[in-house]
């Protein structure tokens, strides 16, 4: 089944700007973007209000938020595609999947 699979993966989000207060967020370029859709830039917002290296986990960005995981898991995909967030395979020395690492960007990669 998916959601076993699902919980048995992890994925770690890095944030690659540097620390800016919540508040300040609302100044990124990305506010601007017409092609972004409100719970995306909700979701991109968040993330880089956390200080650079800041990990963090989807259960995580969960407990944060009302949206849901299907919400959150499709905002994330859409940053995904816009490129304001660089998804990578963890795999071990033995090429063994391990889960995703994710690196948050305030403008496109």
């Amino acid at each position: 089944m998916a959601s076993e699979k699902s919980t048995n993966i992890s994925a770690v989000f890095k944030n690659s700007s540097s620390p800016r207060p919540f508040f300040q967020a609302y100044t990124y370029a990305f506010q601007k973007d017409a092609t972004i859709s409100l719970s995306a830039k909700g979701l991109l917002a968040m993330m880089l209000s956390f200080g650079p290296g800041w990990k963090f986990y989807m259960k995580d960005l969960e407990k944060r938020c009302t949206n849901g995981r299907e919400s959150l898991r499709s905002a994330l995909h859409e940053l995904t595609t816009l490129q304001y967030v660089n998804k990578t395979q963890i795999r071990d020395c033995h090429g063994h999947f391990h889960g995703w690492s994710f690196i948050v960007y305030d403008l496109p990669h």
